[in-house]
């Protein structure tokens, strides 16, 4: 119904054609690294160990442990998944809630990157 805003002036809103574009989500990252297949992992209450994520496979991860069971202890060396570990460690430090990591297991110098290549593809269906 118009609305009288002046004396021959109607002020009348039409309904737009299209939507208004819905938001989402901004905080959840994506990590790919390096983690060896013989990576130590921490133990259940039971005395065996976790078994660490599948190669390839993105990982829904929402704390630091819950990253440490999924994908092994935080090594000080770099020939380990120290890397990878330090920077979900940051992220989760600086007020992240949810992060998706893949593993590849070894990258090797002059050799093709198909599996950061499969990785990316893996992220990318999320």
């Amino acid at each position: 119904m118009p609305s009288y805003m002046s004396p021959g002036v109607y002020v009348e809103e039409v309904p737009s054609g299209s939507a208004p574009i819905a938001g989402v989500g901004t905080s959840t990252a994506g990590f790919i690294g390096v983690v060896p297949d013989d990576a130590s992992m921490p133990s259940l209450p039971d005395g065996s160990q976790y078994r660490i994520a599948p190669a390839g496979e993105p990982q829904l991860v929402t704390n630091f442990g819950e990253f440490t069971r999924k994908f092994g202890e935080v090594a000080n060396d770099v020939t380990t998944n120290s890397v990878l570990g330090h920077a979900v460690r940051g992220f989760f430090l600086n007020g992240g809630t949810r992060c998706w990591v893949t593993r590849v297991t070894a990258l090797i110098a002059g050799e093709s990157n198909d599996p950061i290549d499969d990785a990316l593809t893996a992220l990318e269906a999320i």
